[in-house]
């Protein structure tokens, strides 16, 4: 496949994703366009110079008879291009490659037919003001994957200017001065006829199979699995935007959630080169599933302790004699486990300016005996609402204005005199004291987001923004060169290798 069609995919795989409700929105802007063009520029010349060029054969006549000569060892030695561009237009992209050049190095040899010597040479060709624009036509084939199609109509290739320079032994200065002719005649009548026609083949038949076996449904956990196909026909403004299923499923099969989608809004936003719409039905489809596979289930022990968290799990700690004293007289100096799970699947609701998680569950804790069993203490029923304003710095995500509200009930419990009302307060006092700290320090701070799964670029200035049933994330991006990244990180990156260009 040829670079340019490499960038054509990247264009249009942001456009990965019926007529189904989306649960995720996402917009290349025109920064994005522009960033992907410079990139696909610099990737076309960095993949193309010294990458060899197929041998080329042809012959002429002469009064002395036909003249056969053969031009090898050929290779791009320089290549330039001045502006590359990636415009949207109804149905499609204008891809744009301006005032190129293209110098090829190479050798040649001729023959005559009747006489048993010939000479041989080096040879410099070069393509100055190549021009190239296509129109690729974007769809989807109504099962979310997307859909191309360039014809050689929408395809106009230009050069203005070819050069052959030869060089050879000075014998028959007169001979290949006709070779050098009737070389510059061939070179230009193989490119008006074979450039856009391969580029029509490359796009139909090479990049359209790439697409047909994209996987739109991608795993997140070994029991889940999101669906990111297309529900409907991308659209081409100043943008790119396309309109995605968002919904999680369990991987065994796939049953939809028993709740709707909501439906995003028409927003012009164009203020970072990517922008994204999540919507709390992609959320909450998750946290179905989750529920559902058992992944809201936790047991706590002493050994998987969260980094960070200072909380010794023996009866006869601190954090226990404070808050349980009965468990500590009952079984003094015994480890403990702590087993939690959801009663249901918690929900995920975005408002305009906070997004809040409201979650009900169990606790049940045993203590630990000599011979290793598990003896049960109690078991509580658990509910927690929870709500945070979201924001960025850098490429951190951070949180404020957290609200932490809870209740516990007891279930059962194998200490009599267990008294529920006085846990409970001492929980809300150490949620007051030592968590909601904590919690608001870390949200300071904020977490990394996830790095693209492309290798050699990263994320840059990161926008949060909240809306009505939706969170809306802009980010920007940017290239780290491979050299530095194995000088700085030590990664071991390959360096691109280059396919066909022009034939």
């Amino acid at each position: 496949m040829s670079p340019l069609s490499v960038v054509l995919l990247g264009c249009i795989i942001a456009g990965v994703v019926g007529d189904d409700p989306p649960g995720l929105k996402a917009r290349i802007t025109p920064m994005g366009l522009e960033f992907a063009s410079k990139r696909a520029r610099s990737e076309i010349l960095k993949m193309a110079k010294y990458h060899s060029v197929p041998d080329q054969h042809g012959d002429y006549g002469m009064w002395i008879g036909t003249v056969h000569y053969r031009a090898y060892r050929l290779y791009i030695s320089e290549i330039s291009i001045i502006s590359a561009s990636i415009q949207p237009e109804k149905g499609g992209v204008w891809v744009s490659l301006n005032k190129a050049r293209i110098a090829v190095h190479g050798s040649w040899e001729d023959e005559f037919n009747w006489l048993p010597f010939g000479d041989t040479g080096s040879l410099d060709v070069i393509l100055n003001r190549v021009y190239l624009r296509l129109f690729i036509n974007i769809g989807y084939d109504g099962m979310g994957k997307p859909t191309v199609r360039l014809s050689t109509s929408s395809c106009a290739f230009r050069v203005v200017y070819i050069s052959l320079s030869l060089k050879g032994k000075g014998k028959y200065n007169w001979i290949y001065r006709k070779m050098k002719e009737s070389l510059e005649e061939m070179i230009r009548k193989k490119l008006y006829a074979q450039v856009c026609p391969q580029l029509v083949r490359e796009v139909n038949i090479k990049a359209a199979e790439i697409l047909k076996n994209i996987k739109v449904v991608r795993p997140i956990t070994k029991y889940a699995e999101i669906d990111l196909g297309l529900t409907s026909q991308p659209e081409f403004g100043s943008s790119v935007t396309t309109y995605h299923k968002g919904t999680v499923y369990e991987t065994a099969h796939h049953q939809e959630p028993p709740f709707n989608v909501s439906v995003l809004p028409g927003d012009p936003d164009e203020s970072n080169m990517a922008v994204f719409w999540i919507t709390d039905y992609a959320i909450n489809s998750a946290c179905y599933v989750l529920h559902n596979t058992g992944s809201f289930m936790y047991i706590l022990t002493k050994d998987n302790i969260p980094a960070g968290v200072n909380l010794n799990l023996n009866t006869s700690g601190f954090e226990m004699k404070f808050l349980i004293p009965e468990l500590s007289k009952l079984y003094p100096k015994r480890l403990m486990q702590i087993y939690m799970h959801t009663s249901g699947p918690p929900k995920v609701k975005f408002g305009v300016s906070n997004v809040s998680v409201a979650m009900e569950g169990y606790i049940s804790v045993s203590v630990v005996e000599p011979n290793r069993s598990l003896t049960s203490v109690f078991t509580l029923g658990a509910t927690a609402n929870i709500s945070a304003r979201l924001g960025s710095y850098m490429t951190n995500v951070t949180w404020d204005k957290v609200s932490i509200s809870f209740d516990v009930k007891l279930l059962k419990s194998a200490i009599s005199d267990l008294k529920i009302e006085r846990l409970r307060q001492k929980l809300k006092l150490a949620l007051k004291m030592f968590i909601m700290p904590k919690i608001k320090q870390m949200g300071n701070a904020g977490i990394p987001i996830p790095s693209l799964p492309l290798q050699g670029y990263a994320l840059s200035n990161l926008n949060i923004s909240h809306g009505q049933n939706f969170l809306k994330i802009g980010t920007d991006m940017y290239h780290i060169d491979w050299l530095s990244d194995i000088f700085l990180k030590g990664r071991s990156q390959p360096i691109p290798t280059f396919s066909k260009l022009f034939y």
